[in-house]
């Protein structure tokens, strides 16, 4: 399938209106239907309530616990998960889903990069869609 110039915009902006909207509020939870969701049948693109999240900093007890309660606190789902130590430096990436989420996505990357505050690592947390457009275009 090849995509036109008018395809590859509509996708573009599809991305930017639902990271900027938070993109993993549930539908049921608000009245109107986001742009990024009208547009979603226009490009054949579903709106996702997946997240990429890292983690990064110096190894200490409790950092694994610590972010994944974070994530438990705003009842999001778990679905992948690989962590790992390079000398003194804990990894973590974590996908998760946020379908099932109490907050909306710029909450939940609020109360992440608090909680990597407290832990001493950095946490950043970053919508699936991203990076499922950029390797498309």
């Amino acid at each position: 399938m090849e995509l036109e110039r008018d395809d590859v915009r509509a996708i573009v902006e599809d991305v930017l209106d639902s990271y900027q909207t938070g993109g993993c509020v549930q539908r049921h939870e608000r009245a109107e239907v986001t742009e990024t969701e009208a547009a979603a049948p226009r490009t054949g693109a579903p709106v996702s309530h997946r997240v990429i999240i890292t983690a990064l900093g110096r190894n200490a007890p409790g950092i694994a616990s610590g972010v994944t309660g974070a994530l438990a606190d705003v009842g999001a789902d778990i679905l992948d998960m690989s962590q790992t130590l390079l000398g003194d430096f804990f990894t973590m990436i974590i996908v998760a889903d946020l379908s099932t989420a109490t907050i909306d996505f710029g909450m939940v990357q609020e109360h992440l990069a608090d909680r990597g505050v407290e832990l001493g690592v950095r946490i950043v947390a970053q919508h699936e869609d991203v990076f499922r457009y950029m390797h498309r275009i």
